[in-house]
């Protein structure tokens, strides 16, 4: 059963489901405004508001996981896009 994190996008609160996640970082699953999912990478608790958007974007969620030396999650990220198309 996916499990879903509520985070901040936008000044907005969303739930998304969980891709994959450390302490630091998590990449979610969540619709765009085309109905298409993107992942979104959310970074932790940033001045006590829990769970941050940082990066939308398939592409830019495992450019910046690369970029940010974070191997293992954006293996995972990949291998769940791959199996999501």
């Amino acid at each position: 059963m996916p499990s879903n994190i509520l985070f901040h996008t936008f000044n907005r609160a969303e739930y998304a489901t969980l891709v994959t996640a450390n302490k630091d970082y998590a990449v979610v699953a969540c619709r765009n405004h085309h109905g298409t999912h993107n992942m979104v990478l959310c970074i932790g608790d940033v001045s006590g508001r829990g769970w941050v958007a940082y990066r939308h974007g398939n592409d830019a969620v495992i450019s910046a996981l690369v970029t940010l030396k974070q191997r293992k999650l954006a293996y995972r990220a990949a291998g769940w896009l791959t199996r999501k198309w």
